[in-house]
């Protein structure tokens, strides 16, 4: 009986690591470094703090972006190669980001919602 009942434990222990698709990112990811990702590969042309300005006008602050768009739902374009064309002088270029990546900088961009 008591065999079982470790058994059990450790099924329902490692059932209970496995996180399910849909599960929100910022139980996943790590805020703090999403922000330390945005602003290395993102701060060039979007604000990436609660209140500074997007040095390129053009390119929306990263706080403002759950406003215009389901911020998990990015994760997809994030592992796929986000391209996103625009009609200004300045293009975002195309870049792929690990699935840690993503978790963290969707935890970030959650973090504003």
């Amino acid at each position: 009986m008591r065999a079982l009942h470790i058994c059990l434990s450790l099924t329902v222990g490692l059932t209970g690591c496995m996180l399910p698709a849909d599960m929100a990112y910022d139980e996943r990811g790590d805020p703090a470094a999403g922000r330390r990702f945005a602003e290395d590969r993102c701060s060039s042309c979007h604000a990436v703090g609660p209140t500074d300005a997007s040095p390129y006008a053009a390119a929306p602050p990263l706080r403002t972006l759950h406003e215009k768009y389901d911020v998990e739902g990015l994760a997809e374009a994030f592992a796929e190669g986000i391209l996103v064309g625009h009609r200004g002088e300045k293009q975002m270029p195309e870049f792929v980001l690990t699935p840690a990546e993503i978790d963290n900088l969707i935890a970030y961009l959650k973090s504003f919602e």
